[in-house]
């Protein structure tokens, strides 16, 4: 069993703008938590009991909201990356800080921790999976062969191709191949060109289960729709009479929907918030907290962020 991780948070999130101007983007909202948590709710499952979390871009407001771990479980060490100089820099970070395998994932991803238990098999190797994506051009494009990697060509494929998906098991090992990479065209230590420095002993896994690598504000939007079909149906609130539920929702602390109200689809309404009279809800919405959803207004697969209102 592999107990320790580390993620990847110390990035600005510049296409991400302007949700990133004041949130790093690993505490966006996810299905009614943050983008990290929810990483650190799936490493968990599969019996991680260390997390290192690289830190930079608004480092505090990451640390402050994620503590030392206990309330998740888990104990959350952090390693500050004062420069950002490309993702080899990133995990070199961890060098003499983590020491046997451990799991490596950026800190934008929604994933599946399922597969993380198929990275682990015992054999002390590193690993990397891949997904398949209808348009490469976004990303690092993968080549293998008989389960090894053979190339991985940055943002140059377009086209449906096998992608890096950002989800890796390192060992030690890989320290050592980043130290010997040389600075690209861009100016920084990519982790991509240590990786296939050491080719030959570096696996390749096709990751099962929905994945969404967060770039855009539109992925966020994805996301938070795929990852909100799996809620729990509570209700903290108040919901009023002559209220039209057909599908799952969640309704957080001190929520009201008001008389009128009609929901359709799966949807999640944090705490504070208030909906309707007469308003109507959508699939794929969620309302973080401290929301106004006014009188007969029309919400569909939209996110508001604290304190945004949709008056009548």
């Amino acid at each position: 069993m592999i107990e320790k991780a580390m993620i990847l948070a110390a990035g600005k999130g510049k296409r991400m703008w302007p949700l990133t101007d004041n949130t790093p983007k690993p505490l966006l909202p996810l299905g009614g938590t943050t983008i990290i948590q929810r990483q650190i709710e799936e490493l968990t499952k599969v019996g991680v009991k260390e997390i290192h979390v690289l830190i930079g871009y608004q480092m505090k407001e990451i640390s402050n909201h994620l503590g030392n771990g206990e309330k998740l479980g888990v104990k959350i060490k952090y390693i500050v990356q004062e420069k950002q100089e490309g993702t080899g820099h990133a995990v070199l970070q961890a060098n003499g800080k983590i020491k046997g395998e451990f799991y490596c994932l950026n800190g934008d991803m929604v994933i599946d921790g399922s597969n993380l238990d198929r990275m682990s098999n015992g054999k002390n190797e590193i690993v990397m999976m891949t997904t398949e994506v209808e348009d490469g051009s976004r990303f690092g494009v993968v080549q293998s062969k008989k389960g090894k990697l053979v190339s991985i060509t940055e943002k140059g494929v377009s086209g449906k191709a096998n992608i890096n998906a950002g989800m890796y098991l390192f060992n030690e090992k890989i320290f050592e191949a980043i130290k010997r990479v040389e600075k690209s065209v861009r100016g920084e230590y990519e982790l991509t060109d240590a990786l296939q420095a050491i080719s030959k002993d570096v696996n390749i896994m096709k990751y099962k289960g929905f994945w969404k690598d967060i770039g855009c504000p539109w992925d966020l939007i994805t996301a938070n729709e795929n990852c909100i079909e799996d809620i729990e149906e509570k209700n903290h609130g108040i919901i009023e009479d002559n209220v039209n539920i057909n599908g799952k929702i969640h309704v957080g602390k001190n929520s009201i929907i008001k008389s009128g109200t009609c929901i359709e689809g799966t949807v999640w309404i944090g705490e504070n918030c208030v909906v309707g009279p007469n308003a109507y809800l959508r699939g794929g919405t969620v309302l973080c907290g401290n929301n106004k959803v006014g009188a007969s207004s029309e919400i569909k697969n939209t996110i508001l962020m604290q304190g945004a209102k949709a008056p009548h």
